[in-house]
């Protein structure tokens, strides 16, 4: 019967993120983010993933 190989990994997922939030005005935030994930699914010989992100907020 045939199947698929699974290979074992000890390798560990990490995951980064920054982020700043800036007050334009009194109602006004803008907040700019940066995500890495390193060795995904638990491989290492994947390639990071980098993400941006801007979140902007407004109160009233």
């Amino acid at each position: 019967m045939g199947g698929t190989n699974f290979t074992e990994t000890n390798d560990v997922p990490l995951l980064a993120q920054a982020f700043y939030r800036i007050q334009l005005s009194d109602n006004i935030s803008v907040q700019p983010g940066l995500f890495s994930i390193a060795n995904l699914g638990g491989d290492s010989d994947n390639d990071s993933v980098w993400i941006g992100s801007l979140r902007t907020k407004f109160s009233f």
